[in-house]
Formats: C-alpha cells, structure tokens, sequence
C-alpha cells in the first residue's frame, strides 16, 4: 500500500518571493570589481604625484581595488635619470588595491631617493638638487607601470634554441622568470619601461633575468620548455610625465599612440617630404650612410649603415626625387636629394663592383635601380 500523500497546503507563493530576498545579500558574492585600465593609472599616477611632491605617504586612503593587476612600479626621475624606484607584486588571484601598492612602491622610491641624497651630500656630489627630501622631490617626475596578469611562455621540446625570443616583444611584454631548484624559488621580473629606458635586447633581459636566479646563461636553452625554467610575459599599463611642465602622457611599448586619422594626398606627400630630409641628414659627405644609433646611450652601434641598406636608401631617395619632378615638388630638395643619390651609387660602386668576391645580389639591384630611376 503507498503511504498517503501529503495533502497539506503549500507555502503562499509570496512567501517564497519574501524568503528569496531575505536570503539573497547572504548568497551575494563580493562585489565585481573592474578591470584595470588607464583611468586607474591616471587617478593612481595623480596621487602618487602629490605624495612625491610631500615627499610623504599618508598611512590610509581611499583604495582603488580592480582585478586584472599582477605588480605595480613607481620609477623616480630628475631630468631623465633615475634616482628612486619601488615596486610591488602579487601571486594571489583576485581583486587589488592598486592604492596601497602604490604607496608601498613609492615608500621604497623616496626611500632611494633620500638614501641617495645623503650619500651625496656626504660626498659633496650633486646628484639629488637638494639638501633636504622635501626639497628635492619637488624636481621629480613619476613613471608609473601596472603590469596586467602574466601569461606563460610555452617552448615546444624539440623547437630550435632561440625558439623563446619569438614569444614576446621587447619593450611591450614585460617577463617573471621562476626558478624551482626543490630546495628555493627564484624569480625575477623585468618590467618592458626599465628595458625600454636601459636599451636591453631580447638575450640581455634573459641573461639578466636569468643571473638574478642565480642560473648559468646556458640556461636559456631550457627557459619555456617542459620540465625546465618557467617564465611568463605580461603587459603594461603605463603612465609618465616627461618634464614636469608637460602633461601626463600614456605610453605604448615607450611611444605614444596617436589617434586612427584618414590617410590623403597631402598626408602622404608630407609624410615622403620627412622621410626624403630624415635620408639625407644621414647622409656623410663621402656618401655613405649613417649606421644604427641608440639615443639612450648617445653612440651609434655601427658607424656606417650595411651595404644592402645603403643601396636601399639610395633607391628611395631617387623615387621621391623623380616623383617631385613629374609633380613639379619642391625643386631645391629634389635638386638636393639627386646629389645625395649620385653620391650613395658612386660609393656603392666602389663596394660592389671593384672588389673580387662574390657581391651582395639584392645591394647590387637596388644600386642599380637607383641609378636607372635618378633624373640625373
């Protein structure tokens, strides 16, 4: 025999509506919290300004908490060089207070700073313009980096050796090497603005990184690579001010990023006119062509441009001139940039042609087109 089913009336249906809403705020999760992005970098970059100016951090304030931020680096400068930095990272997964790493981060880049200006005023050398910490921070400018959470960097087994360099971009991905040797756990981060400011290639930032886990740079054979040494890439948000009479500025892989504009005729033609000038300020009077130059170290790398980019130089300079005499352009440039060809194929004749080895194919036809493509 079933047992009797149960008559009795149910629960009104708005007391079940009733009993939902009372219990909803106890099921709540914390609340949702945004993303990191440039209007916290900019609210975060304003205090972090007033503080340096103080040359003092207040113990409490309002926190700016956002998911999506793996680390945080104040950089302390006076006319371009570093004089002070901190920084502050996580592992934690979740929400941050980007305010409290800032303070943290800039506690440690005054710290430097006032460090450094006694060491210089016990040396008599300037290299803080002030003898006290209030003084000199009011010269400083702030550089702020945000970095986003990091990804892992995975190297197949049996890809070639400088198979990692192609997994991130200098300059826009900053790098967290981790070393697990079972008895310690060395990592390092190397922010993308730091390599950017100090010129460091793809092998300098993972030898550096590499040498502050206390690894060989043999290593770098295993960095990626299943059971070796893990490293992760990760990107930036980040805030500077230039000079101090200059507005704040966000910054792209170290440039700014100008708005999406139409491209018109007069664009273009400006944009060849610039380019055409920028060729032959390179230009030496022997003919040949300036090498690679690195501004942050004030030195050019190669003192003369390679052969194969020379005749390239060469060949674009005879376009544009030739293109400014059908349009009827600027007649002294062109009448310049017809000398500055004539004087690139004289000395690329004498690469190419007098020496008894086999000559670079591709230098040779683009000396060649320029010759044929000259007015001259």
């Amino acid at each position: 025999m079933l047992p009797a089913r149960n008559t009795r009336p149910g629960a009104p249906w708005w007391w079940c509506f009733a009993a939902l809403l009372l219990t909803a705020p106890l099921l709540a999760d914390e609340p949702e919290h945004p993303e990191a992005d440039w209007s916290h970098a900019m609210a975060v970059h304003r205090r972090v300004e007033r503080w340096v100016k103080a040359a003092k951090v207040p113990a409490e304030v309002e926190p700016i908490r956002v998911n999506g931020a793996a680390g945080l680096k104040i950089t302390l400068r006076w006319a371009g060089t570093q004089v002070g930095e901190g920084q502050w990272r996580t592992e934690q997964a979740g929400a941050v207070d980007l305010i409290n790493a800032a303070r943290l981060a800039t506690q440690a880049a005054l710290g430097e700073v006032n460090r450094q200006r006694q060491a210089a005023a016990s040396l008599q050398v300037t290299s803080v313009p002030a003898t006290s910490l209030a003084d000199a921070t009011t010269w400083l400018t702030v550089d702020l980096q945000i970095a986003k959470l990091p990804e892992p960097i995975v190297v197949a087994a049996d890809a070639p050796l400088d198979a990692v360099y192609q997994k991130f971009a200098p300059g826009y991905h900053g790098l967290v090497l981790t070393y697990d040797s079972g008895e310690r756990i060395g990592r390092a981060w190397q922010w993308p603005g730091d390599a950017l400011a100090r010129n460091m290639s793809k092998q300098v930032q993972l030898n550096s990184l590499l040498g502050r886990v206390r690894l060989m740079r043999e290593a770098v054979a295993f960095v990626g690579r299943p059971g070796g040494v893990q490293m992760s890439r990760f990107e930036v948000i980040h805030v500077v001010r230039p000079q101090r009479s200059q507005p704040t500025t966000r910054l792209v892989r170290g440039h700014v990023v100008l708005p999406a504009t139409g491209l018109d005729g007069p664009t273009l033609e400006a944009m060849g006119r610039r380019l055409a000038a920028h060729l032959m300020r390179r230009q030496r009077m022997d003919g040949t062509m300036a090498g690679r130059f690195e501004p942050t170290r004030d030195q050019y790398v190669t003192p003369a441009a390679e052969t194969r980019d020379h005749a390239l130089a060469a060949y674009a300079l005879a376009q544009w001139a030739r293109l400014q005499e059908q349009i009827g352009g600027e007649a002294q440039m062109r009448i310049d940039a017809q000398a500055a060809v004539g004087r690139a194929v004289e000395h690329l004749a004498s690469k190419l042609i007098i020496p008894l080895g086999d000559p670079d194919t591709a230098a040779c036809s683009l000396a060649m087109a320029a010759l044929i493509d000259s007015p001259e």
